[in-house]
């Protein structure tokens, strides 16, 4: 039984991007991680999952409050960076 979850991923790095995308996956797509592209995604999420992680420094802040305030009541956020 499929959930029929779609997942966009966000990253800085187009060659990852370019390799998400030619898997072809159709509830799969692969975004550039600007401001536009993320408070677009945070508001049409049902799960956002954090994973912005730079070794021997802090996460940075990705998604900011106004962000979080636009999210449909029930959404879920889980940072694991």
């Amino acid at each position: 039984h499929e959930m029929g979850a779609s997942v966009t991923v966000l990253d800085i790095n187009q060659a990852k991007l370019d390799a998400i995308n030619r898997r072809a996956l159709p509830r799969l797509k692969a975004l550039l991680s600007n401001d536009e592209n993320r408070a677009r995604c945070v508001k049409d999420a049902d799960l956002l999952v954090g994973a912005a992680l730079i070794p021997g420094a802090r996460p940075p802040v990705l998604v900011s409050e106004s962000m979080v305030k636009e999210m449909r009541k029930g959404s879920v956020i889980v940072d694991i960076s």
